[in-house]
Formats: C-alpha cells, structure tokens, sequence
C-alpha cells in the first residue's frame, strides 16, 4: 500500500488538464516509449482498419554507442517469444566489450515494423501517416513473424489481413537516405544512423498529421502529392465488411488468382510453350529456371581491397596499443580493468580523459595506459575495436574511388 501511494505520489496534480500530445509525452517518460506509444495508436479515432507491414534493407555493420540508453546498438539482439529485447547490450567492461565484439554476431540488416491507418471517408481529404512501431537489427536468419508462425500462436482474427504490403517501409527508407542531403552520395547508414533518421521522420510526420487535420488558417501547410489530393465532395460514403474470413475465402481468393495469371499467359501462348517443353509442373520449371541461372551466374571470390589513402592517414593518428597483462592480487580487479601500453602519450581523435564528470560517468570506460587509470568514451571503444572497414555494395562512393583508380 505504500508502494502504491508512493507512485501516485509522483503524478503531477494537473495530470488531467494535459492535451493530448502533452499526456503522451509525460506517459512515454514515466512508462516507457513503447507503452506511450500503444496507448496513442489505440486513441486513434475515425479508424476502422490498420495496415500493418515489415520491410528490411541493408545497413553498414557497424557498432555504436547510444549515450540517451547507455547500451551499444549494432549487436543483433537476442529475442524472448519472437520480440527483441531492447536496450539489451549495456556493459562498462572493456573486456567484455571486446568479447562481444569476438562472439556475436553484428547485424546486416535492419527490420523494421509499421502501421499506417485507413482513414475513413470523414478524414479522406488528409494522407495517412505510419507509425514505426519496432526497428532493430537481424542477420537474416529468422524473423518475427517466422516464430509466430512456427510456435502456432497466430490469432484467428489475423486471417482477416490476407494483403500484405511493404510500401509505408520502403516509403521510410528513401525518406531516411534523403535526410542526407539530396546531392550528398551517403546512400549507406547503420542501424543507430537509421534509428536517429527514423526519429525525425516520426517527428515530421506527426507534425503534418496534426497540421492538415488542423481548419485554422493559422495552420501550417505542407505541400501534396497529386495522388494524395482528393476531393472531399467526390468521395462516396462505403461500409467496409470486415467480417471473421475464413480459410475457405482465402483458398477462393488463390483460386481466382491464379485463374487470372493463367488468362493472361494464355494471351501469350505460354501455356502452350511450357507443355511443349514438359514444363507444366511447377518443380520441373523450377528445376530448370535454377539451371539456367547457375549457367549464366559466375561467382567472384577475390576479394576487394577496401583501404584507401585516407585509411593510411587515419592510420597514422592511431595509438599503437598492444596487449600487456596486469600483475594483480585482486583477479575481479583485473577482469574489470583493460591495461594498455603505448609509447605515445597524445591520443588524437579517440575521447580517452584522466577525470570525467560524475554525471557521464556511465558513457566511459575504466582502463589502465602504461599503469595509469584512463577513462574512455565507450563509443571510442566501438570504433577501437572495429577491424574492418564495412560499406554495402550498392554504396556508390566506392564505386567512384574504384573506378577513378583503374583510370
């Protein structure tokens, strides 16, 4: 009972005088951005449907310090029923550090999770907004909605979203690679990059849902696209059924389907071309698609050198650090505190102090240089221990430093 009076205790007593984005707000710092952020979409009025999609796209991989969360972002992170858990990665060891960096695994992609409401005909003059509901790295190697598959815990009701569309992701990946600057050859990001862009697409999104939803003349205006332009007057009131669908509807809608991609071969005589080769079972074409690919495919295995002449210089700022173990009588001393030694006594580019501030004292790590306690940035860490220098293969400012070299 004094537990609970306690909490109450902590409430502002004007709680419910707050608007809306003002409640929200408090509520995200007090429960937690994912509690805030569920009861504002369930407050979402005039809805009947929500879209909901998942999209991934490739992200350089790279390890990164959040200062806001105290916990490295780039580590794919274990998941608990299929949901990742977040902030996962906190440590101060740099030893520990350094075991991760050896032992797991670095994400390559980044998933991320949308829902986007269909507004209904009383708000059919306004284009709808996503909200990200999730966004956090993967290899590849499995995926949410793989595990509610595979643990047989899909909803019965979830029958009802048979289309599945990934347009709002790919909308928000070309928004995050233009916050870069439109002449600006960034195409690449990693997932902290992203999460930050993510956040400030959130921001402007909602700004201009609150703002066109807005009659005053004082409102601000953003500019449309001709597609989002309707006209209120031409719009027809539809009552949409969204009626239990069964597996029965969903089996008749593959029927049709299907009879309607075999019209349209029909009008190209392939169906007739495939029986003539004995190509009417779909195994068999497959078998023989595989086969003419892996003709025409050839694999590289050089490998690309990805060092350039501003490697060398950043080279050249470095410290030569070198491993050295610590005579110790207190081993959980030892297993905490990373000793170093070096012959430079200057540390160019890397955040390493000899007092902090008590505040900050959470962002650094404790280590040992030549027998004499150090603090370094955690984020300098990362990049210490960052071997390869990573990009994607569609990153076009490597293709122009290799092509301006074979010239």
């Amino acid at each position: 009972m004094d537990c609970e009076q306690s909490e109450i205790s902590t409430l502002p007593n004007d709680l419910w005088s707050y608007s809306d984005d003002a409640f929200y707000t408090f509520l995200k710092g007090f429960a937690g951005n994912v509690e805030g952020e569920i009861l504002e979409i369930q407050c979402i009025k005039n809805i009947r449907i929500l879209l909901q999609s998942e999209d991934v796209t490739g992200v350089v991989c790279s390890v990164s310090y959040d200062t806001s969360n105290d916990c490295f972002i780039g580590f794919i992170p274990p998941s608990s029923n299929g949901i990742p858990n977040v902030n996962h990665f906190k440590i101060n060891s740099y030893n520990e550090l350094e075991r991760w960096f050896e032992d797991i695994n670095k994400s390559t992609l980044v998933n991320v999770h949308l829902i986007e409401p269909l507004l209904t005909d009383l708000t059919s003059s306004i284009h709808s907004r996503p909200y990200i509901l999730s966004v956090y790295g993967i290899d590849n190697k499995h995926s949410a909605y793989d595990t509610i598959l595979l643990k047989g815990t899909l909803l019965s009701y979830a029958l009802n979203c048979y289309l599945f569309s990934n347009q709002p992701c790919q909308a928000t990946f070309r928004t995050a690679r233009s916050l870069s600057g439109s002449l600006s050859t960034i195409t690449t990001f990693s997932i902290y990059r992203f999460i930050n862009k993510v956040a400030k697409i959130s921001q402007l999104n909602q700004i201009k849902s609150t703002e066109n939803s807005n009659n005053n003349k004082s409102s601000l205006k953003f500019p449309r696209h001709q597609k989002y332009r309707r006209d209120e007057s031409n719009t027809s009131a539809s009552t949409q059924d969204i009626s239990t669908v069964t597996i029965q509807d969903i089996e008749n809608i593959i029927i049709k389907a299907y009879e309607k991609a075999e019209s349209v071969m029909n009008n190209f005589q392939l169906i007739e071309v495939l029986n003539q080769s004995n190509l009417n079972d779909i195994y068999k074409l497959n078998s023989f698609v595989l086969h003419e690919l892996n003709k025409k495919s050839t694999v590289d295995h050089s490998v690309i050198n990805n060092y350039d002449d501003n490697d060398a210089i950043n080279q050249s700022h470095d410290i030569d650090l070198v491993k050295c173990s610590e005579d110790s009588s207190d081993e959980q001393e030892e297993a905490e505190v990373y000793n170093l030694e070096t012959t430079k006594q200057t540390f160019h580019g890397m955040k390493i102090c000899e007092k902090i501030n008590s505040i900050k004292v959470n962002n650094y790590s404790k280590i040992l240089i030549n027998g004499k306690h150090y603090y370094m940035l955690k984020q300098t860490a990362a990049r210490l221990l960052t071997i390869n220098k990573n990009h994607l293969s569609f990153d076009r400012r490597f293709r122009v430093k290799q092509t301006s070299k074979q010239r």
